[in-house]
């Protein structure tokens, strides 16, 4: 998600879909733009904690989820996921496939 220092209004207004269990991942930019509308990105990241997300660094080349513990990328791009478990079983067992010249 990036809405450009909004994202604290959109997920005010997705609590439901936040709180859906078939919701298993949110990647959001967090690069302190809402703050010029009075929105933290350490309110935007408690809001996503709050709704069982832990905050991850994805690895593609290796498929693997690396939990930043409780911390969050503060100049980009930030992966929340609930059930890491199996995400990272599903991103093992997904057939390779092809970026350019790299196979992930």
């Amino acid at each position: 998600m990036d809405v450009e220092g909004w994202e604290h209004e959109v997920l005010q207004g997705a609590v439901s879909t936040l709180r859906h269990p078939d919701l298993l991942a949110v990647i959001i930019e967090l690069n302190q733009s809402g703050n010029r509308y009075g929105f933290s990105d350490e309110d935007i990241h408690q809001t996503l904690i709050n709704h069982a997300f832990s905050s991850c660094q994805y690895k593609p080349f290796e498929r693997q989820l690396i939990d930043l513990g409780g911390k969050y990328n503060t100049g980009g791009n930030t992966l929340y996921v609930r059930n890491s478990e199996f995400i990272g079983e599903r991103l093992l067992s997904a057939p390779p496939f092809r970026v350019r010249d790299f196979y992930i």
